[in-house]
């Protein structure tokens, strides 16, 4: 519509401003492609329009995201022939586009001839390759890399380089770079802090997590909702509920204002620790400040009521979103199925299969493994099997876990020896067996009476494994 008003104003001599243009090319070229784009720019230069750096960046941008590196260096290098000279956001956008296609070396050579051009790296170009680097666990590299150019200290890149430590989980490394940033004169800002405390909170380490919040208050910077956030998941998961309440309370005295996200985290922990009273508190909460609920509340509120025994009430939940016209995910279908497998509610547990199917959300292996865990304690192993061998038709990938729950159910009946056959495709599909594996046979041996059974049971799995090629 914008490129039709353009033409159509050009009849009356009306053109619009360089910027306009700038951000019709980003338009065309996001929407439409390459070749409707040159033919914009062509008719900008039949207007007497220049080009600048600006919009053949854009196209560099473009040719690069479509896999057309050397389409983009070619433009990058013929800036001269339209008399504009290449800058170091051309560069950089090359530089960004090589480093996250994982053509690092690439990256790192263009990063090294920017002098060539008269052009000085910049704190931006040279993170995007220690992003690239940090990303495929070379941060070895990266250190090299700042080292190499000599770069003033600059806080955004050891940001860039702190979180890319951080999210490897090698907290030990992180920690000897965040304590670096102060030797080199710099002061950390919210969120280099914030980085660390997730990084922490993803290992579990609350500890470490509040000694980085107090060190963030300390320091003058006011935390975010995103620091508040991540403490409280973490409490949520990890650590105590009381203490995710007073990070929540810390909340609303500091003036913020939670998000779905932040809910979602206490309510979680709310869950875990079976007060249900107060995750549909929460939810009322939620939706007095005008926060809509989403796929996670639901997702925790339903796990909740299931781990409670309220598997009906639950169920009449996923009835509810589906009236609605929401599509529930396939975590909430998984909990009710199994909570209805647990209890040999088989005919429920296929209602919600059949609806997962009409909705088109694809059964994963552990919706598969609720249903057969709830065949194997009921002991119908001829639905199990049929529900495995459908699994596998599906293209869908059983893990350790769910042969095991396949070969105890076999044990249990004392058919020891389809628990074999299944230990053996299991082999041959790259997984040894495990202490549960070993576990199963023994039950099942000592159903037949079998003398020193846990003996037999480890000869029989070694002799499983050998024949099976592992």
């Amino acid at each position: 519509m914008a490129l039709k008003l353009t033409y159509k104003v050009d009849q009356f001599g009306i053109f619009p401003s360089r910027g306009v243009c700038i951000s019709l090319v980003e338009e065309i070229l996001r929407a439409h492609g390459l070749e409707l784009a040159r033919e914009f720019v062509e008719h900008m230069l039949s207007r007497g329009r220049h080009l600048n750096a600006a919009v053949l960046s854009l196209f560099i941008r473009k040719y690069c995201s479509d896999g057309y590196f050397d389409k983009g260096w070619e433009l990058l290098m013929g800036m001269k022939h339209y008399g504009i000279r290449p800058d170091i956001v051309a560069f950089t956008v090359f530089i960004d586009k090589l480093c996250k296609a994982g053509f690092l070396k690439e990256a790192t050579s263009v990063l090294f001839k920017l002098k060539l051009f008269g052009i000085s790296q910049d704190s931006v170009s040279v993170s995007s390759v220690i992003d690239g680097f940090c990303k495929v666990g070379k941060p070895e590299e990266a250190i090299k890399l700042i080292h190499s150019f000599r770069l003033r200290p600059n806080i955004f890149v050891y940001s860039s380089f702190l979180s890319n430590i951080c999210s490897t989980g090698d907290m030990l490394r992180a920690s000897t770079i965040f304590q670096e940033i102060f030797e080199l004169g710099l002061l950390p800002d919210c969120y280099c802090y914030t980085t660390m405390i997730d990084g922490y909170c993803n290992l579990g380490r609350t500890d470490k997590a509040f000694q980085f919040f107090g060190a963030l208050l300390k320091s003058g910077n006011p935390p975010s909702l995103i620091t508040y956030t991540l403490l409280i998941g973490a409490c949520s998961k990890f650590g105590s509920i009381s203490d995710a309440e007073s990070v929540f309370r810390i909340i609303k005295t500091e003036g913020l204002h939670p998000d779905v996200v932040t809910y979602n985290n206490l309510m979680y922990g709310y869950g875990k620790t079976h007060q249900l009273n107060k995750v549909f508190e929460l939810i009322d909460e939620m939706r007095s400040a005008g926060i809509s609920p989403d796929v996670a509340t639901y997702n925790i509120l339903i796990h909740s009521m299931v781990i409670r025994g309220y598997v009906d009430e639950a169920n009449e939940i996923i009835s509810e979103l589906i009236r609605r016209g929401l599509v529930p995910s396939a975590l909430a279908f998984t909990d009710v199925i199994g909570g209805f497998s647990k209890r040999g509610d088989f005919q429920e547990a296929f209602i919600l299969w059949f609806y997962m199917a009409d909705l088109r959300v694809k059964p994963d292996v552990v919706t598969c493994s609720a249903l057969l865990h709830g065949y194997c304690r009921a002991q119908r192993m001829e639905k199990a099997i049929v529900l495995f061998n459908k699994l596998l038709d599906a293209g869908l990938k059983p893990d350790v876990v769910l042969y095991n729950t396949l070969i105890h159910g076999y044990c249990s009946v004392g058919d020891i020896e389809k628990a074999c056959e299944l230990i053996g495709l299991m082999v041959q599909r790259g997984m040894l067996p495990n202490e549960s594996t070993h576990h199963a046979l023994v039950v099942g041996l000592q159903g037949k009476r079998f003398m020193n059974s846990e003996e037999h049971a480890s000869l029989l799995l070694e002799e499983i494994v050998v024949a099976n090629g592992a």
